[in-house]
């Protein structure tokens, strides 16, 4: 099945909401559709050499094109003065994390250094392996879900200066 003229479709059909709603050439809607029309396109002219589109792989395409595509139409800016004060003001959490964040650090290191020395590689490809599920790897488990939440409280943590380090 050529899932290429039904993704042009449903693509061009968020390109016209963006034309009635007058949103920038540069807005994210635009943009996304856009590339997203980069690859489809020559799916419709070239369908047996492009490569071939499974069934669960469209669906989940459609799920995502179309949640980050009304995403960007709820959240475009109508008033951009009232956008940019929005984007100016403060984000300040109400509880001292930081003590929760070396600790999940601590645990995160740990569970690397477990990982890449038991394997009967070396560290790094123990831990190549381990994150790629091979059988007789262990794994870093369930602390490796929250690395990208770990990894941004520390930097945000160390980089950014709050009002008790610098007074």
């Amino acid at each position: 099945m050529n899932y290429s003229i039904y993704a042009t479709f449903i693509i061009t059909f968020f390109c016209v909401i963006a034309y009635y709603k007058r949103m920038s050439l540069f807005s994210p809607l635009v943009l996304n559709c856009f590339a997203w029309g980069v690859s489809f396109v020559p799916g419709i002219f070239f369908y047996t050499d492009y490569y071939p589109i499974t069934n669960s792989v469209f669906t989940a395409w459609m799920v995502w094109f179309f949640i980050t595509s009304i995403l960007f139409i709820i959240f475009e800016p109508q008033k951009p003065a009232r956008f940019k004060e929005l984007c100016n003001s403060k984000l300040e959490i109400r509880f001292n994390y930081q003590y929760v964040v070396y600790i999940l650090a601590f645990i995160l290191a740990y569970r690397i250094w477990v990982v890449g020395s038991s394997g009967q590689s070396q560290f790094f490809l123990n831990l190549r392996l381990a994150t790629m599920n091979e059988i007789g790897y262990q794994t870093i488990g369930l602390i490796g879900r929250f690395y990208p939440l770990i990894l941004a409280l520390f930097v945000f943590e160390n980089i950014y200066e709050s009002k008790k380090k610098s007074g």
